[in-house]
């Protein structure tokens, strides 16, 4: 009786959670790319206070669930030139900003571009995105 109590609980509970995840929309580009780089900064940390991270160095951009395959094989390639990186390529700089700032989305179909900026006087850069089965990735990074 009790393992039967058990396995109608378990059944209950993934029905419960089935149901709370269906009506769940997929992020648009900005609020990923907000998203993304959040999660980002709080990885990295603030250098010279406590663990300091490099998500280059540390190929942590490998299980980033929000950039696309083809970008993770091209940021693999950047890793592996002999001269090494000048910049870090997903800040689009060599220090890390305190924040970055998204602008509203340029959507053209399967196709996205955002805008960011951040402290840094007259730092621009772009965030393009693809979208995909698993919704927007972000598929590369432009810095110039």
């Amino acid at each position: 009786m009790q393992k039967r109590t058990t396995l109608i609980f378990f059944v209950l509970i993934m029905i419960l959670l089935a149901g709370c995840t269906a009506g769940q929309t997929e992020q648009d580009p900005k609020s990923l790319v907000n998203q993304f780089y959040s999660e980002l900064l709080v990885y990295i940390g603030t250098p010279g206070q406590g663990e300091f991270h490099n998500p280059m160095s540390e190929y942590a951009y490998r299980s980033n669930p929000y950039l696309s395959p083809s970008f993770i094989k091209e940021l693999d390639l950047l890793m592996e030139k002999e001269e090494g990186l000048v910049y870090d390529p997903l800040l689009c700089a060599q220090d890390v900003p305190q924040y970055l700032t998204a602008s509203e989305a340029a959507v053209e179909g399967e196709e996205a571009v955002v805008l960011m900026t951040s402290n840094f006087p007259e730092q621009r850069f772009t965030v393009h995105l693809q979208h995909s089965e698993k919704g927007w990735l972000i598929d590369t990074i432009d810095c110039r």
